[in-house]
């Protein structure tokens, strides 16, 4: 009896490919940890934007760091995962991913030494705001747009090329076949 190498699991190579390509294309990225990237540009005029990354487990960030790339508060600061309050700012750990706004108004709290910086939704112009008390000196007011972006992780690249493998290969036998039944004829 001659074993059958042109089928895994049941499924063809075509199948096998597709499979893997809709899972890649299709995990949910909401609900399991990840690394995202965090930027904040500013429009208000204050020369204040950054970007960052965080990593989140369901709707908490639990660590992560943010770069204010000019301006007062430029500097590289990292992520106070835990949630509270200080003269300067209140501040909570929570960011929702995949909504739009993806932060509350009390946002993320992130700091170097002494030095502070308060990223947020500003609820009354639907915008977010980044804030900051930098070498003594408070900052307020700067506000504009704030993207979250998913970072891959390895494997989903992983899985995405093996699946091109597989249909590569079948596309490849597929045209191959159809060539030597033409040249048959």
């Amino acid at each position: 009896m001659k074993k059958k190498f042109g089928t895994f699991f049941g499924l063809s190579r075509w199948g096998v490919g597709a499979a893997l390509l809709a899972l890649c294309a299709f995990a949910p990225v909401s609900s399991r940890a990840g690394l995202y990237l965090l930027s904040f540009t500013d429009t208000s005029g204050h020369n204040s934007s950054g970007s960052g990354t965080i990593d989140v487990t369901g709707t908490t960030a639990d660590s992560g760091s943010f770069t204010v790339t000019a301006g007062s508060m430029a500097g590289t600061y990292t992520l106070d995962a835990t949630a509270g309050s200080d003269s300067h700012f209140s501040w909570d750990t929570t960011v929702n991913v995949g909504s739009d706004p993806f932060l509350d108004t009390s946002g993320l709290l992130f700091t170097s030494g002494a030095d502070e910086i308060n990223l947020y939704w500003t609820f009354a112009d639907s915008t977010y705001g980044l804030n900051g008390y930098v070498g003594g000196v408070t900052y307020n007011g700067a506000t504009g747009s704030a993207t979250l972006t998913p970072v891959p992780e390895p494997i989903t690249y992983a899985l995405a090329a093996f699946g091109l493998i597989f249909v590569g290969g079948s596309a490849g036998r597929f045209c191959l076949g159809r060539r030597r039944s033409a040249t048959a004829s």
